[in-house]
């Protein structure tokens, strides 16, 4: 092709065609400016393919950790209701002078209850070392960034304060129960004692109020986590 040009332009000299040389030559020059265009246009799209094929697979899998932080934050939502409520149990039984019953064996133990968040933040970690803003959904990249910034570091936090309360105060309590042992029923070496031991249904009335606070903070994070879900399956839907 080139080798074309040279000769075409050649003829034109040799016949003396000075301004339709010129013409020629000044399209030439816009024939070699369009291509190099075109070829910047070709790899500019070829890098913004690769962008998007990396975007989409951190999207991916970022769904396989909400989904699994999904079925976690219900776990630990339930455990901490059901903790809550033994430990409503365990003070209204004390503060009302009701006789003991086998059944609070499983509520002293349940009262201890405590868990810990999975923190799956795997994708976010590989979004966070590729650049956050390689996710082109502006509204999106701020719902997860909110989502795992805040959120969850949020739900760590106060979850922290039941795990120490209740870790830091085990020693205090080992003179009150037979086997202090939180994965078994627990049953008090005097039950009528504790009815009037003011420092345990303090501690009982603080934590069940945390894990009623705790159980609500994950309901929110659990409707957060389906609606980031959504989004992201709409903007693959998009992208894809």
């Amino acid at each position: 092709m080139i080798r074309f040009f040279r000769q075409i332009r050649k003829l034109l000299l040799e016949q003396n065609k000075t301004s339709t040389y010129l013409k020629y030559a000044m399209g030439e020059v816009a024939l070699v400016m369009i291509g190099i265009l075109l070829a910047l246009q070709v790899n500019n799209w070829n890098e913004d393919r690769k962008l998007r094929n990396i975007e989409i697979k951190l999207l991916k899998e970022m769904l396989v950790d909400l989904q699994d932080q999904h079925a976690d934050v219900e776990f630990n939502m339930e455990h901490h209701l059901e903790g809550e409520r033994s430990g409503r149990i365990v003070r209204e039984a004390l503060l009302n002078d009701l006789p003991f019953h086998d059944s609070l064996k499983t509520h002293f133990q349940q009262a201890y209850n405590f868990t810990i968040l999975n923190n799956r933040r795997n994708a976010y970690n590989s979004l966070l070392s590729q650049g956050i803003d390689l996710i082109s959904n502006d509204s999106l990249r701020s719902y997860i960034s909110k989502y795992y910034e805040q959120g969850v570091p949020f739900q760590l936090e106060i979850q922290q304060v039941t795990v120490d309360l209740i870790r830091n105060t085990s020693v205090d309590h080992l003179e009150l129960f037979k086997n202090m042992n939180w994965n078994s029923p627990l049953e008090p070496w005097d039950y009528e004692s504790l009815k009037t031991n003011r420092k345990y249904i303090a501690w009982l009335e603080f934590v069940n109020s945390n894990k009623s606070f705790e159980a609500s903070a994950f309901e929110n994070l659990k409707i957060n986590n389906e609606k980031l879900t959504k989004d992201i399956i709409e903007e693959l839907k998009r992208i894809e």
